[in-house]
């Protein structure tokens, strides 16, 4: 998928990578809320859980790199994000939880903080 051009951004300016950051998590919240409405057994729903678990985890190793220049303390709070998503996502896969409604909500406020 070309929304994965985030690991390839290392020379890109600071705004263009906060530009496809956005990009991605938007299309992730827009396939979360279909998905919601669709039901957590629905094609919707395999799509959405499988870019949001690869999203996050791209989002995970970039930040675990020693060339990602961000302070430690920042870096691992959101490699902590990272990891609550990739298991939210596994929860609903596996039916112990119907919780699109939470990462559709903590997407949204990560991705007015890239503003």
């Amino acid at each position: 998928m070309q929304y994965f051009q985030y690991l390839d951004m290392a020379e890109d300016s600071v705004s263009s990578r906060r530009l496809r950051e956005r990009n991605a998590i938007g299309h992730s919240i827009e396939l979360l809320a279909t998905a919601a409405e669709n039901g957590t057994g629905s094609k919707e729903s395999a799509e959405a859980l499988y870019f949001t678990m690869q999203l996050w985890a791209a989002f995970a190793e970039d930040l675990a790199s020693e060339e990602n220049i961000n302070p430690d303390e920042l870096k691992a709070k959101l490699i902590s994000i990272a990891l609550w998503f990739m298991k939210e996502a596994q929860k609903i896969r596996d039916g112990h939880s119907e919780n699109f409604a939470s990462m559709i909500e903590i997407s949204r406020t990560i991705l007015d903080g890239l503003q």
